[in-house]
């Protein structure tokens, strides 16, 4: 169940989540566990892959939320520019016409750091 709390931003991470870890955390354990019986692998190794899988897992939610705190830190205050930030659209413009939309894309990126890749790429097509 969602928490009406939440933003629709928030809402969307917390699913995004839940598809990869639940999944992990129930795949990992399992799949050492039938190494262990069908292989007939030592049960070191089975506990080794466990702990291997779920530090991989571990890992991965911490870069996300390394990343996700350093976009908030970056981000303006005021929400309003935060979607629609102050771009210098002759630059990207003229990345877009001599390197193509990633070098446009890239310039967006440089100029707002916080927003996410698919914001950069719909904010660099909206420059056209």
């Amino acid at each position: 169940m969602s928490d009406p709390r939440l933003t629709p931003d928030a809402r969307a991470r917390r699913t995004r989540t839940l598809r990869w870890v639940v999944p992990l955390v129930i795949g990992v354990p399992l799949l050492a566990v039938l190494l262990v019986v069908t292989l007939r692998v030592s049960i070191g190794a089975g506990v080794a892959l466990l702990v291997v899988g779920l530090a991989m897992a571990l890992a991965g939610w911490a870069l996300q939320a390394r990343d996700r705190r350093r976009a908030d830190r970056l981000a303006p205050a005021d929400p309003a520019l935060r979607t629609n930030p102050p771009l210098d659209v002759a630059r990207v413009r003229a990345l877009r016409s001599e390197g193509g939309h990633v070098a446009a894309v890239r310039e967006v990126r440089r100029q707002a750091p916080w927003l996410t890749l698919a914001e950069a790429v719909d904010l660099s097509q909206r420059i056209g």
